[in-house]
């Protein structure tokens, strides 16, 4: 999927493609890659901010953002799950994981 082509883009350096192998199970996403998709992503504003991503990251992590534990294909979903309840907080989950995927990420494809 789209999606997780993303997740092997940035998790991996290579420029996005069709070719990318999002299988790989090594495959992981540094703290930094992150930091820098959910800048991309435009999901930092006034609501989600460094703060409460190492705060999301501590709950699924169990351990802070210094600790540069990268992600796993799921940890990132989980994640990125919390940030969007965050972000779109007076919307039911499904639909802000929906409007997180057609608004934010899913159009990175197109760049």
């Amino acid at each position: 999927s789209d999606v997780q082509m993303l997740f092997a883009h940035y998790a991996s350096g290579e420029p996005y493609s069709r070719t990318l192998d999002f299988t790989d199970p090594d495959l992981r996403l540094s703290v930094m890659d992150l930091l820098r998709q959910c800048r991309d992503c435009s999901i930092l504003d006034y609501r989600v901010t460094l703060v409460v991503i190492g705060a999301e990251y501590y709950k699924v992590m169990g351990t802070d953002l210094a600790s540069n534990r990268s992600l796993s294909y799921f940890e990132w979903q989980c994640i990125m799950t919390k940030l969007t309840n965050v972000k779109y907080k007076e919307l039911r989950a499904q639909e802000a994981i929906r409007i997180l995927l057609q608004k934010r990420l899913l159009p990175m494809v197109d760049v």
